[in-house]
C-alpha cells in the first residue's frame, strides 16, 4: 500500500495539470473529437505513466552505502513519521481506501447486471450496427454498447428518430468504452474529486458529439432542441451508460448554438506537449549512474557481498512505511536519556541477506564523533552522515550521529550511547521478514540506513 499512496498522488495531479488546461483552452472550443481525445489522454496518461519507470543515465557521483529510509522521530511521548507527522494506522488507510474499490466496483457491477437484465427481459429488434431493446422499465433511452434501450411506453406512439440517432452516434463512436474507462478511474480514484470531474467532462462531451451527428444528419436544429427541452424531465438515469435525458441540458443547447472553432483553434491542442512532457519526466523516469567504474560491492576481503547498487531494493513484506511504523511503536526515549536532557538523530545500518532476512549480528554499537557541518545553504538539511572507513559486511550498527539543530550542549559519549542500544536494540527483536534485493535477477544481500531522531517535548 505506501508504494501504492505515491502512485495515486502522482496519478491525481496528473489530471488536475491536464484538468486545468482543459478548462483553460479547450472547453469551449466545437472541436469534440479532439476534445475527446485529449480527454482520454488525459486519463490514460495519469493511469498509466505513474506506473512506468524508465531510468536516464547521469553523472555517477559518489557510490551510495546503503538504501535511506524517511527518518522516525523519537519523542518521550510516542513515535512520528518524518518531519513530526505523527503516524496514522496504515491498516485504516488501507481499509478506507479498499472499501471505497469494493463499494464503486459493485456498484458499476450492478448496473451492468441491470442492463443485463433488461436486455433478456426486454423485446429485441434487430438494427444495422445496433439493436433496439424495448423493455417496460421507466428509463430514458440509454445506449450500452450496440444495444440502444427505449421504454415501451416512451417509444409507443412517438416517432422517435432523432433519439434514436443521437443513440446511434453513440453506438457508432463507441463512446460506451470511454464510459467504462471512466468508470475504472472512478473505481481507482474514487476519493479524487478530478475523477469525478473526468467522468462529467467526458460524459458532456459525449453528448455534444451525438448531438453534432444528429444536426449533421439533416435533423432540423430547432425541432432538436425542443425535442431536448422535452425530454428534459426523464425519469431515471442509467450510470455506465449514455442518456438521452442528462442534467448538462442547457449546455447541449448552448454548444448547439455557438459557432464552429476556427481551423487556427487547433493549434491549441499544441499547449498539452509541454505539461505532458514535464510530467512524464518527473514521474516515469529515474536517473542511475551512466558509469562504468563505480562498483557495485565494496572490497570484501573474503566476507560476504554486500551489494551498494542493486536493480531492486530489498523490502519489508508489508512495505517499508510498516517497518517504520513497528519502529516507531517498539523503541522507547531511554528513561536516563530523558533525564539527562539527551537528544539527537542516530543513523542505523542493517544488513538484509539474499534470503530476505535482517542480520542481526552487531559488528559495532559505538557511537563515531558528529560529522562535519554539510556544505550548502543557511538552515539546509544535511545529508546523512558518510559510512565509517571499515565496511559493515552484516549485521547492525551505527553509522552516524548528528546532534540536533541549534543546540550547541555537548553530550558525553556514554549518554549519546544510550540512544544508538536503543535504536539497535528495537531493531535486532525485528521479527519483520524481508524480500531481499535482486542483482542480475538474483536475490543478493543489501544495506538499508535508517535516521531515527530521538526529540525531547
Amino acid at each position: 500500500m505506501d508504494k501504492f499512496l505515491p502512485y495515486l498522488v502522482e496519478s491525481g495531479i496528473c489530471l488536475l495539470v491536464f484538468f486545468v488546461l482543459y478548462q483553460a483552452v479547450l472547453k469551449r472550443e466545437t472541436f469534440y473529437q479532439l476534445n475527446r481525445g485529449f480527454l482520454l489522454f488525459s486519463i490514460l496518461f495519469s493511469l498509466l505513466v505513474p506506473l512506468m519507470n524508465i531510468r536516464l543515465q547521469r553523472d555517477p557521483g559518489p557510490a551510495l552505502m546503503a538504501f535511506r529510509m524517511e527518518p522516525i522521530t523519537i519523542s518521550a511521548s510516542g513515535g512520528y513519521f518524518s518531519g513530526g507527522s505523527r503516524i496514522i494506522s496504515l491498516d485504516i488507510i488501507r481499509f478506507i481506501y479498499l472499501s471505497g474499490i469494493i463499494l464503486f466496483g459493485l456498484r458499476i457491477i450492478l448496473n451492468i447486471n441491470s442492463i443485463r437484465k433488461l436486455y433478456r427481459r426486454g423485446k429485441r429488434i434487430p438494427g444495422r450496427h445496433y439493436d433496439l431493446i424495448l423493455h417496460s422499465m421507466k428509463y430514458p433511452p440509454f445506449s450500452f454498447f450496440q444495444f440502444i434501450f427505449i421504454s415501451e411506453m416512451h417509444y409507443s406512439g412517438k416517432k422517435l428518430d432523432d433519439i434514436i440517432e443521437h443513440e446511434k452516434a453513440h453506438v457508432r463512436q463507441m463512446h460506451s468504452v470511454d464510459a467504462i474507462l471512466t468508470e475504472l478511474l472512478i473505481i481507482l480514484q474514487w476519493f479524487n474529486p478530478m475523477a469525478w470531474l473526468f467522468k462529467k467532462l467526458v460524459t458532456e462531451n459525449h453528448e455534444f458529439l451525438a448531438d453534432e451527428a444528429v444536426i449533421n444528419r439533416g435533423f432540423s436544429p430547432e425541432a432538436y432542441r425542443l425535442r431536448i427541452v422535452a425530454e428534459l424531465f426523464g425519469i431515471r438515469s442509467m450510470p455506465a451508460a449514455h442518456n438521452f435525458n442528462q442534467s448538462i441540458t442547457q449546455k447541449r443547447l448552448k454548444m448547439m448554438e455557438k459557432s464552429k472553432s476556427t481551423a487556427a483553434s487547433r493549434l491549441k491542442f499544441l499547449l498539452v506537449l509541454p505539461p505532458a512532457m514535464l510530467l512524464f519526466y518527473l514521474f516515469a523516469c529515474s536517473s542511475q549512474p551512466a558509469d562504468s567504474t563505480a562498483k557495485d560491492t565494496p572490497e570484501t576481503s573474503g566476507q560476504p557481498e554486500v551489494y551498494y547498487k542493486v536493480d531492486v531494493a530489498a523490502e519489508p513484506e508489508g512495505g517499508v512505511q510498516a517497518f517504520q511504523q513497528y519502529i516507531a511503536q517498539n523503541i522507547k526515549y531511554p528513561a536516563e536519556a530523558v533525564k539527562k536532557g539527551v537528544q539527537g538523530k542516530v543513523y542505523i545500518q542493517f544488513i538484509v541477506d539474499e534470503n530476505g532476512n535482517l542480520v542481526k549480528a552487531v559488528q559495532s554499537s559505538e557511537v563515531p564523533p558528529p560529522p562535519p557541518p554539510a556544505a550548502g545553504a543557511e538552515g539546509e538539511v544535511p545529508p546523512p552522515p558518510p559510512p565509517p572507513e571499515k565496511i559493515v559486511l552484516g549485521g547492525i550498527v551505527v553509522v552516524g550521529y548528528k546532534p540536533p539543530e541549534g543546540i550547541e550542549q555537548e553530550y558525553a559519549k556514554e549518554d549519546v550511547q544510550l540512544l544508538a542500544d536503543e535504536a539497535i536494540r528495537v531493531i535486532v527483536e525485528s521479527s519483520l521478514k524481508w524480500k531481499p534485493a535482486l542483482k542480475d535477477g538474483k536475490p543478493v544481500r543489501s544495506a538499508w540506513t535508517i535516521p531515527i531522531v530521538f526529540k525531547l517535548d
